[in-house]
């Protein structure tokens, strides 16, 4: 059941779900806890004793709910709906949830089950994390966070949930500001940054820190093949792209070494060094003729990824050898 009525109904209501023996409710309903009334205070907390001394499963309040495309249960018109993705997606924030679901529509990246959870007065964050780690339609799980009410719990979960399958998560209220905003928004309590940071780190999840950022490591891990290291081939369609895409990967600890001398070979039967270049990043717009050469595109796809890596040898400068280990193709 959705529940969208004024706060001071709420109670109310839910209490006839009860008595009915609904198994869940959905509010929608704000001014809760997150106003910092007193009132609002306080119609929360019965709310949740409500539910808890049913065993009635409360979503919210102050959220969207659910997205289930299979069923065509949706959070906004606008959302795909009539199959299911591989991707399930867990937020705080409902703005969020829709517009993951939408943006990462465009790019290939489908929801299996998604949930804005809001102020989870009963509900929280590692209960929707159990859900989505049992589900066999998810195989990736995304998460906006603004602030647990049981960190302990919450790396519990996520350490299980990352021992079997990819998660993400965006943690929202990383400034003094932000923390501020996040109260407001569902009252939920800010993390102090390096105490989440390390607890990311041990529960093995992978950041990020805007919806975009979420879409490309999401769809990454769906579509590319594991990496083994950390060297990396780049290309751009122009000499500044190539400069700042090249320090990107570098202040992340990546590495942009040279070619093979094959690679080079192969490169050069069909690349326009006239206003680019090829030795890694490749500066390829004239190469793909600013998009009217596609095909070029794949040539040198391939060509990165047939070529060997490499180490410097330290008793010749310039002496390259190549070890047998594997080549990166992913970075997340």
């Amino acid at each position: 059941m959705v529940c969208a009525v004024r706060r001071d109904i709420s109670p109310s209501i839910v209490a006839d779900c009860a008595r009915k023996g609904v198994a869940a409710v959905t509010l929608f309903t704000s001014g809760f806890a997150e106003t910092e009334q007193e009132e609002g205070i306080r119609l929360q907390r019965e709310l949740g004793e409500l539910a808890r001394e049913n065993g009635l499963l409360l979503i919210g309040p102050n959220c969207m709910g659910i997205y289930n495309p299979r069923l065509g249960l949706r959070q906004s018109p606008e959302q795909p709906a009539g199959e299911a993705g591989n991707v399930g997606f867990i937020s705080q924030s409902g703005t969020h949830c829709i517009n993951f679901s939408l943006l990462g529509h465009v790019h290939g990246v489908r929801c299996s089950k998604t949930v804005s959870y809001g102020n989870a007065e009963v509900l929280d964050a590692p209960d929707y994390l159990d859900y989505l780690t049992d589900d066999r339609e998810t195989e990736v799980i995304g998460m906006y966070i603004e602030g647990p009410k049981d960190g302990r719990r919450l790396l519990t979960a996520l350490r299980s949930a990352c021992r079997r399958k990819p998660v993400v998560v965006w943690k929202g209220g990383q400034t003094e500001a932000g923390a501020r905003a996040i109260f407001s928004h569902t009252a939920a309590l800010a993390s102090e940054g390096r105490v989440w940071d390390a607890a990311m780190r041990q529960a093995g999840t992978l950041c990020v820190d805007s919806i975009e950022e979420m879409v490309d490591v999401v769809k990454g891990l769906l579509y590319m093949k594991s990496g083994t290291g950390k060297r990396v081939g780049l290309i751009a369609m122009t000499g500044g792209q190539s400069v700042v895409i090249t320090d990107a990967f570098a202040q992340e600890g990546l590495e942009v070494p040279l070619l093979s001398a094959a690679s080079y070979e192969k490169l050069g039967s069909f690349f326009n060094i006239i206003g680019g270049s090829y030795r890694n990043p490749l500066d390829a717009g004239g190469t793909l003729a600013m998009g009217f050469r596609v095909d070029n595109l794949q040539r040198m796809l391939d060509i990165l990824d047939e070529t060997p890596t490499w180490t410097p040898s330290p008793s010749r400068r310039g002496c390259l050898t190549w070890p047998a280990a594997g080549r990166c193709t992913r970075v997340c």
